[in-house]
């Protein structure tokens, strides 16, 4: 079974989605129907434009503040909403489009990690069953996982306790979308039976190309104590142009 974290949810909760919790989705008969891209900017857009928020850019800014919010698993209907320190319009779009999706029974993309997560933590009976099915588990650049999928990583390997992470901490680019490296750099805290193997070795580029991105990384304030090297000759000095 491959795929990425979203398809390997998509296939547990559609078939569990009544045990979605209710003040996230109505109860129903219905089929959950999924929101795209363009649909979520689009019903974004017209809560703003409800209250006179007409410039494209504050919308786009509010859209991505949503979007941030539901990678961290914040919902409108959970205590730590009230905590977050965003614009209070945010936080008002951001509940009347929760609320559409409740009562709509609409998912969206982040939605799917986020109930996926809260079925099987709820519902131990259903845990067992899944993480039955992933006798192995490899995940790759787990430097980008974010919290929902690093705990939903943890849950799928609960009952064998055979899974791989592949990954770099100097290679992470998408804090910004909710990606939590710390994850990764202290994993042995959460599971102490963890070994870590370093492939520190770069059998594509020469030392001075190594030397000097080791030099440069090193300036990173928090890392791994990984450096990398190379076999290969020395090669051509390196310039930099301005």
């Amino acid at each position: 079974n491959m795929g990425t974290f979203h398809s390997v949810c998509n296939r547990i909760l559609h078939p569990n989605s009544h045990l979605i919790p209710e003040k996230y989705i109505i109860p129903g008969d219905s089929e959950l129907v999924q929101l795209t891209d363009y649909d979520y900017k689009k019903v974004i857009k017209s809560l703003c434009e409800a209250r006179a928020i007409m410039d494209k850019k504050e919308i786009a800014n509010i859209q991505g503040s949503i979007s941030y919010l539901g990678n961290y698993g914040i919902n409108p209907f959970d205590e730590r909403f009230d905590k977050q320190e965003v614009p209070d319009i945010v936080k008002d779009i951001y509940t009347d489009y929760c609320q559409i999706k409740r009562i709509s029974r609409y998912i969206d993309f982040n939605d799917i990690l986020f109930y996926t997560y809260k079925i099987l933590i709820n519902n131990p009976d259903v845990k067992n069953k899944i993480s039955r099915k992933f006798k192995y588990i490899l995940v790759d650049e787990c430097q980008d996982l974010n919290d929902i999928q690093f705990e939903l990583t943890k849950i799928f390997a609960s009952f064998h306790g055979n899974y791989m992470m592949i990954g770099d901490d100097k290679q992470t680019i998408y804090s910004w979308r909710g990606s939590n490296v710390k994850n990764m750099m202290n994993i042995d805290r959460v599971d102490d039976s963890v070994q870590t193997l370093y492939l520190n070795r770069n059998y594509r580029s020469t030392k001075n190309i190594v030397n000097a991105s080791n030099d440069f990384i090193s300036k990173n304030k928090n890392q791994l104590d990984n450096i990398a090297y190379s076999e290969k000759n020395d090669g051509a000095p390196l310039f930099l142009y301005n």
